[in-house]
């Protein structure tokens, strides 16, 4: 019988050594995956969109405010009620007395321009996003799911670095001039638009929705309707718009990030919120909506736009771009290069990264 050999350089336990080795390997894995992850959102991505998005959010929030001070409705809600209902938990909130409402909606209208021309950004942000929580928070029978994305929008922008190019904070002060953005940046405010939409899916799925109701009671009385007035009291049309919504709502996200189907959504989507900015007074959702659309387009898209409309009107900056061509991107400036160090700043973006996972997590818990 042949003696067993042995080696005698291996322990005796080398097998469960590796067996041991192995499995912390899987267990490390994760890890390794999620700082990979963070990596890839404190990348730098052109920050032309965001930019584009904090201009429409304070022009639209402009606009929101002017109509609050020019139809009226700063004393009919919220001056002349005798009583108003609050929100649990917020009793204490309550209109300022005398014209206070007044300044108050005017300092908005500051507050939105300031935001849209980048001038203190920060400081604009931050007064901005807890003067419209106030508003929000004074009357609980005057809910507008759109004032609500508006008040975490606010927020939002407190943490986006959105004042970067083309705002006065830019022009005042050069060394945060950059023509990129943290990548979360980015994917915060897109996902916080896929949200809307998915939730806006979820809710119709119920026996009214899919009954064709409300919508064939809200268009009974619309036969004057441009192109569709004569099809809206069809049993129908009824169901074809219950449908189309919650279609919409439900596949929009994945079509917009599909490059293969974007641009047909993008098309859809336009005409959908028209269509409702047509049919319902539903305020400055289709407006925002549709602004916010250009969050899930390339990045550098309004920059090329851009370029491309300059380059029409001056010769010598058609010659510039020609010599660029072969450098089409984007150099990231010094501010907006990739941090993975472990700095302090690169400490409190992790962790702010966290916070902003596990506040969109919440969101999806409450859907």
């Amino acid at each position: 019988m042949r003696a067993r050999t042995h080696d005698a350089s291996a322990p005796p336990d080398s097998g469960l050594k590796r067996e041991s080795d192995s499995r912390w390997s899987r267990l490390a894995r994760p890890r390794v995956n999620l700082d990979a992850l963070v990596s890839r959102l404190l990348e730098p991505v052109d920050n032309s969109s965001i930019v584009f998005f904090r201009i429409a959010f304070g022009i639209i929030m402009l606009w929101e405010v002017q109509c609050y001070l020019n139809y009226g409705w700063v004393a009919s809600e919220y001056i002349d009620p005798p009583y108003y209902f609050p929100y649990a938990g917020f009793e204490r909130v309550r209109p300022w007395p005398g014209v206070g409402m007044y300044i108050h909606l005017y300092a908005l209208g500051l507050l939105a321009m300031c935001i849209a021309a980048g001038f203190f950004y920060r400081v604009s942000t931050i007064l901005f996003a807890f003067g419209i929580t106030y508003v929000f928070l004074l009357y609980k029978a005057h809910f507008l799911n759109h004032m609500y994305l508006a008040v975490l929008i606010s927020f939002m922008l407190i943490f986006i670095p959105a004042n970067r190019a083309l705002s006065v904070d830019a022009w005042l002060r050069p060394p945060i001039r950059s023509n990129t953005a943290p990548t979360w940046a980015l994917v915060l405010l897109v996902a916080q638009m896929s949200i809307v939409y998915i939730y806006g899916g979820f809710a119709k799925l119920n026996g009214d929705w899919l009954r064709g109701e409300p919508m064939r009671t809200w268009l009974s009385d619309e036969s004057d309707l441009f192109l569709v007035g004569r099809w809206v009291t069809d049993e129908w049309f009824g169901y074809f718009i219950s449908y189309s919504g919650l279609l919409l709502d439900l596949l929009i996200v994945p079509a917009l990030l599909w490059p293969k189907t974007r641009w047909f959504a993008v098309v859809a989507l336009v005409l959908f919120h028209r269509f409702n900015a047509a049919l319902f007074s539903i305020g400055i959702f289709p407006m925002f909506a549709t602004a916010a659309i250009v969050l899930f387009l390339p990045p550098d898209l309004p920059r090329r736009v851009g370029t491309r409309v300059r380059s029409m009107f001056t010769p010598q900056h058609r010659r510039k771009s020609a010599n660029r061509k072969a450098g089409r991107g984007v150099a990231p400036s010094p501010d907006a290069a990739p941090i993975v160090s472990f700095s302090l700043r690169s400490a409190l973006q992790r962790v702010g990264i966290v916070c902003f996972a596990a506040y969109l997590a919440i969101q999806l818990l409450l859907l």
